[in-house]
C-alpha cells in the first residue's frame, strides 16, 4: 500500500512539474497571448476545488499528518493567488512562473492529504477487523470454557479481556498502531489459551460421559441376584473409592486425571455386570445344548456306529456335569463342560452327514 502510494505520489509529482512549465511557457508570451492569464487563474481556481475536497475529508479522518499537510497547501496556495494576481495586473513574468508553480505544489500537497486520509481509512478498516477477530476468540474460549473453568485458565482470559479493552479505547482514539499491536499481543496470548480450552472441553465432556456410564453399570449391579454378595460388595466400595477420588479432581477442574481415575472404577464395575449375566448364558447354552442332544438321540441310535454312540454319550455327560455345576453356581466350569458338549455334539453330527 505505502509502495502503491508513492509511485502514485510521484506520477503526480511529474504532472505538477509539466504544468508548472506550461503555465510558465504562456504566461511568458501573455504579451502577444492575454489568454495565458486566463490559464493561471484556472489553475489557481482547480488547486482550490482540491483544497476544499482535501479540507472536507481531513477534518473527517482527524489524521494529524494530513493535517500538516493540509495546512502547507492552503498556505502555499494564499501565496500563489497573491503573486497571481500582481502577475497579471503588472504583466509580470517571473512572478506568474512562481505562481503558476506555487499553486500546482499547494494542489499536490492537497492531493497527498487526501491520499493520507484514504490509507488511514484502509488502516482503521484491518485495525477494527483485527478487534473483531480477537473479540470473537475471547467470545469462542469463554463458551468453551464454562463457567466452572479452573482459576488459572480464568485468570489468564481476564488479562486477555482487560488488553483487548486498552485497545479498543486506543483504537476510539485514533491510535491506531498502539490498539493493532495490543490486539495482535492479545491474539496471541489467546492462541495458546484456545488449545487448553478445547483439550480442557473435550476432557470435561469425557469425563461427564464416563460418569453416566459408571450411574448405570452401578444400576445393573444393583438390580442383580449377587447385588448382596459380600464378594461384589467389596468391589463396588473398590469401584466408589476411585470414583470419590475422580470427583474431587474434576471439582479442581483437573478433568484429563479424573477421567482416567473414574475408568477404573468403571472397569471394575463393568467386570462385575458381565458377572451378574453369567448365569443367563449359561442357562440358555444349558438349555440349547440338551435340545440339540435330544434332537440326535433317535439317529444316533439307528445309526448303529459304536464310536458315534461313544462320542454321544460323553456328550451327554458333559451336558448332565455342566448343569450340576450351574446349580451349585459355578458358571465358569459349567461354561467350560458346555463347551466340551458343543464340539462332540458337533463331531457326532458330522458322522452323522446332519
Amino acid at each position: 500500500m505505502v509502495s502503491l502510494m508513492k509511485e502514485v505520489i510521484s506520477m503526480k509529482f511529474a504532472i505538477t512539474l509539466f504544468l508548472a512549465i506550461t503555465i510558465f511557457a504562456a504566461f511568458s508570451i501573455g504579451h502577444t497571448q492575454p489568454g495565458s492569464g486566463r490559464l493561471l487563474l484556472d489553475a489557481v481556481d482547480k488547486t482550490d476545488a482540491v483544497i476544499s475536497k482535501a479540507r472536507e475529508v481531513v477534518t473527517e479522518s482527524g489524521s494529524d499528518r494530513a493535517n500538516q499537510l493540509l495546512v502547507v497547501a492552503q498556505r502555499l496556495q494564499q501565496m500563489a493567488k497573491e503573486l497571481a494576481y500582481q502577475a497579471i495586473n503588472g504583466s509580470n513574468l517571473v512572478m506568474g512562473a512562481r505562481a503558476g508553480r506555487m499553486t500546482l505544489n499547494a494542489r499536490l500537497r492537497a492531493e497527498q492529504a487526501i491520499a493520507i486520509t484514504r490509507q488511514s481509512e484502509e488502516n482503521e478498516d484491518y485495525v477494527r477487523r483485527r478487534l473483531d477477530r480477537t473479540d470473537d476468540l475471547i467470545q469462542r474460549i469463554t463458551q468453551n470454557l464454562g463457567s466452572d473453568a479452573p482459576a488459572n485458565i480464568l485468570t489468564l482470559l481476564d488479562a486477555a479481556r482487560e488488553r483487548q479493552g486498552r485497545a479498543v479505547e486506543l483504537f476510539r482514539n485514533r491510535r491506531l498502531k498502539m490498539a493493532l499491536r495490543l490486539t495482535i499481543q492479545t491474539e496471541k496470548s489467546l492462541d495458546k489459551q484456545a488449545d487448553n480450552a478445547g483439550g480442557y472441553s473435550v476432557a470435561r465432556k469425557r469425563y461427564q460421559e464416563l460418569s453416566d456410564r459408571y450411574l448405570a453399570l452401578s444400576e445393573q449391579i444393583d438390580a442383580s441376584d449377587k447385588s448382596m454378595s459380600s464378594d461384589v460388595q467389596k468391589q463396588v466400595a473398590a469401584a466408589d473409592q476411585f470414583r470419590d477420588q475422580a470427583e474431587t479432581m474434576a471439582e479442581n477442574g483437573n478433568f484429563a486425571r479424573a477421567e482416567q481415575t473414574l475408568e477404573k472404577g468403571v472397569e471394575i464395575l463393568s467386570r462385575l455386570t458381565e458377572s451378574a449375566r453369567e448365569p443367563a448364558k449359561v442357562k440358555g447354552a444349558l438349555e440349547n445344548l440338551k435340545n440339540r442332544a435330544d434332537g440326535l438321540n433317535d439317529k444316533v441310535i439307528a445309526s448303529g456306529n459304536s464310536a458315534t454312540k461313544n462320542l454321544y454319550r460323553t456328550a451327554l455327560e458333559h451336558i448332565e456335569k455342566a448343569s450340576d455345576l450351574y446349580r451349585s453356581g459355578n458358571f465358569e466350569a459349567a461354561a467350560a463342560q458346555l463347551q466340551a458338549a458343543r464340539e462332540l455334539l458337533n463331531q457326532v453330527a458330522s458322522s452323522l452327514g446332519d
